[in-house]
């Protein structure tokens, strides 16, 4: 998550257990980032990696920002309205509690189907939550693309 240019999300792959009520941790090292920033609440949604579910998560801030931007497109474009009915519709604001646990919505949980292992994947712009055994079967997949020279054509970083 980038915040006014400064990074949020410390870069890493994290794995944790989420309990029978929901609850799951935030990775120490991504809970002392958000502290320190003065984030007490993360904004969770759906999400789909190529076709695999998962969540997106980012700061309230960062959430003001993307919907401020998706106000400035076009409100009858049946693909924005679409999206914002997935994307949107679905986010939830929640606490980060004492423990630093937060509670991921029962909707939520079915979509990304996690179960007990979740997950944590850092994007550069984002935070990602995946049900770990999904998480492994699409790391595979990306590793093994990842080993053809093709797959940095054209990327421009």
């Amino acid at each position: 998550m980038v915040t006014n240019g400064v990074k949020l999300v410390p870069s890493g792959v994290y794995s944790h257990a989420i309990d029978e009520k929901g609850r799951v941790a935030i990775p120490a090292k991504i809970r002392e980032s958000l502290q320190r920033d003065g984030h007490d609440r993360i904004v969770i949604t759906n999400a789909y990696y190529d076709s695999s579910p998962c969540l997106h998560i980012c700061t309230p801030h960062e959430w003001d920002s993307f919907i401020q931007k998706l106000k400035t497109k076009n409100r009858f474009d049946h693909k924005l309205q679409r999206f914002e009915f997935f994307y949107v519709g679905n986010a939830h604001e929640v606490q980060v509690d004492k423990q630093g646990r937060i509670l991921i919505p029962q909707r939520l949980r079915e979509h990304a189907r996690l179960e007990r292992d979740v997950t944590f994947v850092t994007m550069s712009d984002k935070l990602q939550a995946w049900n770990t055994n999904t998480y492994e079967e699409v790391s595979k997949s990306v590793n093994e693309e990842a080993k053809k020279p093709e797959f940095y054509q054209d990327l421009d970083v």
